[in-house]
């Protein structure tokens, strides 16, 4: 009986909205075996106009009390009129600017924000379009800003206040810098560690025998440490920090003058974060760096990032614990490399810091459904002010490293509480869903397998 009920046709019935928006070009037709049919069944393939909060340009983090962006807004309209539209920007639910968008019919508008004081913390944004339509959730988009202050860089030198100069003028550039550099010289006095996102040692001549102990904790634990000796430096006071080089010998090297002239830096990791920015013609920027002195190293148990046009390492990672050792051979100092007047040391020594300090980019809103990490174990509330259900114990659950999350499902402010402080994460739908511009009756054929001459 199961032979002959599974010989009989295949009749397939598919139940959509039907909408455009929601079927990927170029995609292949169900499979069904011969004989079989697949009915369509729209709950609704109406055209029905619709205007939208389509994107919001805006960055999450900002240093300064003033957020010195312009946010950039986009109001479309599918299968609308032309219309005069209103674009409400409000925080922590009070109004900050309005703009006016002239949309034409099925057309889009932008409209642009200007920068606007902060207040210290997290804040909750919002765009609205006024006046509203048959569809009101897409009518609005909602964002956090955060205002924090600058991750703090701990730069230990042997007083190159001119290498000092090219650091902070690099990590200043641009119209929101994330980075303030205390410098010191490591026989002053170290502050504790702690407090910093990332350690440099930057041509030291020596150092206090109570670094080690300090710096090999502070990696450890998840810091990062750039190691660049120079002209002033002595392998041997570097071999003090032990197992953490990623070398295990290091001899100065000049190059002649009168020969080669000068190394470039040859092969670099293209697939490793340090050097995201250097792909296609940009790789020039940090390729065209000349090296007059640099230190002849020793791999160890590190991974060479980068080498010089002679094949000698340029760059060496180590990681120890949950945090990394980097090891230039050369100091971008301008003596012994001339890569601080290269198009290149700005992008690199930002990426540089930004890699070892753990800083990554957070969106200032997800598009639903997402997984939104969190900092640990916390009590999350959805748009509603229900708690999120946790996950369901498992094996996996139980390993101490596993890394949490909100699951977010709806548009809205989902509210997070973490050690007595509280946080705000932002959702909106996808915008592709404010189309309901349904499959014509050709691309349902399509879809279906058949054709108008069937």
């Amino acid at each position: 009986k199961l032979a002959r009920v599974s010989a009989l046709p295949v009749a397939a019935f598919l139940i959509t909205d039907a909408q455009k928006t929601g079927w990927t070009a170029g995609s292949d037709p169900p499979h069904l075996p011969p004989g079989g049919t697949l009915t369509w069944i729209a709950v609704d393939d109406h055209p029905h106009p619709n205007f939208t909060v389509a994107d919001v340009r805006v960055a999450h983090d900002t240093f300064q009390s003033r957020y010195p962006r312009h946010i950039q807004v986009r109001v479309n309209g599918y299968g609308t009129p032309a219309a005069k539209k209103e674009v409400i920007f409000s925080l922590n639910g009070r109004e900050i600017q309005r703009r006016k968008a002239d949309l034409p019919a099925n057309g889009a508008a932008t409209v642009i924000f200007d920068p606007f004081d902060l207040s210290p913390g997290i804040s909750r944004g919002e765009i609205r379009l006024t006046p509203g339509d048959d569809f009101p959730s897409d009518d609005v988009r909602y964002f956090t800003l955060l205002r924090r202050e600058p991750h703090k860089l701990l730069f230990l030198s042997g007083g190159s206040d001119r290498a000092l100069l090219y650091f902070r003028e690099a990590l200043s550039s641009g119209e929101d810098p994330a980075f303030a550099v205390d410098a010191r010289t490591p026989s002053a006095g170290l502050p504790a560690l702690g407090g910093y996102a990332a350690v440099i040692l930057f041509n030291a001549p020596s150092l206090p025998s109570g670094l080690k102990p300090l710096l090999k904790d502070y990696v450890e634990k998840g810091g990062g440490l750039w190691i660049a000796p120079g002209d002033r430096s002595d392998w041997r006071a570097m071999s003090a920090l032990g197992a953490l080089l990623p070398a295990t010998a290091g001899d100065k090297v000049y190059v002649e003058r009168d020969r080669e002239g000068f190394l470039t830096i040859g092969d670099f990791r293209r697939d490793h974060a340090l050097f995201q920015a250097f792909t296609g013609p940009a790789a020039a920027g940090l390729t065209a760096a000349h090296v007059f002195g640099y230190f002849r190293l020793t791999p160890g148990d590190g991974a060479v990032l980068a080498r010089l046009s002679n094949g000698d390492p340029a760059v060496i990672e180590k990681q120890s614990g949950k945090g990394h050792v980097l090891l230039f051979a050369a100091p971008p100092d301008n003596i012994w490399c001339d890569l601080p007047v290269r198009p290149g040391f700005v992008p690199l020594l930002n990426q540089l810091v930004r890699y070892l300090a753990g800083v990554t980019e957070v969106p200032p809103y997800y598009i639903v459904p997402a997984n939104a990490p969190l900092a640990g174990s916390s009590v999350v509330l959805d748009p509603h002010g229900k708690r999120l259900a946790e996950e369901e114990p498992s094996s996996q659950a139980q390993l101490p490293d596993r890394p949490a999350f909100a699951k977010l499902s709806e548009a809205g402010f989902y509210e997070v509480r973490r050690q007595g402080q509280t946080g705000y994460i932002a959702a909106n739908s996808d915008p592709r869903e404010s189309d309901f511009t349904p499959l014509s009756a050709e691309d349902r054929e399509l879809l279906s397998g058949q054709s108008s001459g069937t």
